[in-house]
């Protein structure tokens, strides 16, 4: 009985401290201005964490940790976006979350001339990562910048 009692203690720890967002510093700051043009020789990217999950939307903690090119940037909670100017060509995305274990996943994107949107999620085992032909409607009403912790 003593045994179960601290399984049972040990897993509501781990479900408790899993769902909590781990701070990294983000090694990015770039203007979150999504109408700012983008820096000499890059393009714009903007990476969101979509407002709602299967038309359903949610007040919980759904945020992914995105690391480019190796490089930390913020989590993103669910509808909340990072931006970020990008050179052309190809970059690692890593997608990470933990609940109440680490899933993370890789992914590679091609950066042209154009700006390039992502969408970000959390699924049952695992991240999601989805190129979009354009931003959700009503972002500019529903997303808000990601905080980063570069400061």
């Amino acid at each position: 009985m003593q045994k179960l009692a601290q399984v049972i203690v040990f897993f509501s720890a781990a479900l408790l401290c899993g769902c909590a967002s781990i701070v990294f510093p983000s090694s990015f700051n770039t203007t979150q201005d999504i109408h700012a043009a983008p820096d000499a020789g890059t393009s714009r990217v903007i990476f969101f964490n979509p407002v709602s999950y299967a038309g359903v939307k949610l007040n919980l903690n759904m945020s992914v940790h995105i690391e480019i090119d190796g490089q930390p940037g913020p989590f993103i909670q669910h509808s909340q976006y990072f931006q970020v100017f990008l050179s052309e060509g190809e970059h690692v995305i890593n997608l990470e979350h933990v609940d109440p274990i680490a899933f993370s996943d890789t992914y590679k994107i091609v950066v042209s001339d154009n700006d390039l949107y992502v969408k970000v999620s959390r699924t049952l085992f695992g991240n999601s990562l989805e190129i979009q032909d354009q931003l959700p409607p009503q972002f500019e009403q529903e997303y808000k910048a990601a905080k980063s912790y570069n400061k």
